[in-house]
């Protein structure tokens, strides 16, 4: 197999052309296309020993499902349009990339294909398909936990790359997959335009903008990309602040219905009114990634910590809200199981007065006993305070 590898490669290609991208970015190491090969990916193999399935088709490239003949392992190929060796070095550099990123919400590089002498990335296969068609699919219900859920990952697979030291420059929708497990979960991919940023400072917060390619998706570029400015790493957190959008009201980032400002920031009156019933504090922070000056977008570590402490707040009203508290309640013996296994409450003529259910549900304090709606058991109950007793307690309040 070795041998097979060795032989396709130098016949497609012998050496790496030396070539310049933002100042020689994209110089290849001196030796043999295949030492360099070697060098950026663990795994090379031929395109002839898969089964293929093609998924799609871009402008750049076709995407194919493969399944290995041998050991019937399930991968995703990109193969390239492109036959230009520029292209080819870029993709070795690509590939050099992704094979030192691990972490669940980036996506995985299995190895590298050969094909016609070129060399194309295989990825691991995710099964759920593209962020970007499942929220335009208004058919399919997305509870907006879930989708906090899926703006929680991108921010988490961001962050773990710009603590890489790596600038993506086309965070998308599109470029964002979902694997199928216990839930969707949104996995970070295509790394094409991306870049390595050693940072200037001590830490992430002190990294320096510079002059760097005007490149990416234009509905996500930000403002100081598109004036030809200097920029940095929080790029990236203005594309997510856009996706962020998309997510929250499933809409696409065409301007035409996701409205930008003269400045090519978010117009966030007509951005709020597309959301009305969705909580604020996620709406703030759609509007704080989007912000037109960089240095007040929040970092995608801060962004986690925003999104675990929403999803967080989310929950507890969820529970809350399927729960109710019963006032004056009746003793164990006067509650009874009907037919349906509902609870009744049994008045002490025997009469049934209303059923849990059906029970008014009230703001549930800090020291009342709860249960939830429907529970086919007994639910556990305290004697609420009556309004004689709360306006005694307030009169000796007001003593003091």
């Amino acid at each position: 197999m070795a041998s097979r590898v060795t032989s396709t490669i130098q016949q497609g290609y012998g050496s790496i052309p030396d070539t310049s991208e933002e100042s020689s970015e994209c110089k290849a190491q001196p030796g043999s296309s295949c030492d360099a090969l070697l060098s950026a990916v663990t795994k090379l193999a031929i395109w002839e020993d898969f089964d293929t399935e093609k998924l799609d088709s871009g402008f750049f490239a076709d995407v194919y499902k493969v399944r290995h003949r041998g050991n019937h392992d399930v991968m995703v190929v990109k193969i390239s349009k492109s036959k230009d060796r520029v292209d080819q070095c870029k993709m070795v550099k690509e590939l050099e990339l992704m094979n030192k990123l691990h972490h669940r919400n980036v996506i995985k590089l299995e190895g590298a294909c050969i094909k016609e002498g070129q060399l194309h990335p295989m990825l691991e296969y995710l099964s759920g398909g593209c962020l970007n068609t499942l929220l335009l699919d208004h058919e399919k219900p997305i509870s907006l936990e879930e989708r906090v859920n899926f703006a929680r990952d991108i921010a988490s697979g961001m962050a773990y790359l710009h603590e890489c030291n790596v600038c993506h420059r086309d965070l998308t929708s599109m470029n964002c997959l979902l694997r199928l497990s216990e839930r969707r979960e949104c996995v970070v991919a295509d790394f094409g335009l991306s870049r390595r940023v050693v940072s200037t400072g001590s830490d992430v917060e002190k990294d320096t903008p510079r002059k760097m390619s005007l490149v990416g998706s234009p509905y996500w570029m930000a403002p100081e990309m598109l004036r030809g400015e200097n920029y940095n790493k929080k790029v990236d957190v203005f594309s997510f602040g856009i996706t962020l959008c998309e997510i929250i009201a499933r809409i696409e980032a065409d301007p035409d219905e996701l409205l930008r400002t003269q400045s090519f920031g978010l117009d966030v009156k007509h951005f709020r009114e597309k959301c009305q019933d969705c909580p604020n504090d996620i709406l703030s922070l759609a509007e704080c990634c989007c912000d037109l000056n960089p240095t007040k977008r929040p970092w995608f570590n801060e962004i986690v910590s925003i999104t675990t402490d929403i999803l967080r707040n989310l929950r507890k009203d969820a529970f809350y809200s399927t729960c109710v508290i019963i006032s004056n309640p009746p003793s164990d013996n006067d509650l009874e199981m009907t037919n349906d296994n509902t609870p009744k409450c049994v008045n002490r003529n025997g009469d049934i007065d209303q059923t849990v259910d059906d029970m008014q549900r009230l703001n549930i304090g800090e020291n009342h006993v709860i249960g939830p709606r429907k529970r086919p058991s007994i639910i556990q109950v305290q004697q609420l305070p009556s309004i004689a007793e709360i306006s005694k307690s307030q009169s000796l309040d007001n003593c003091d």
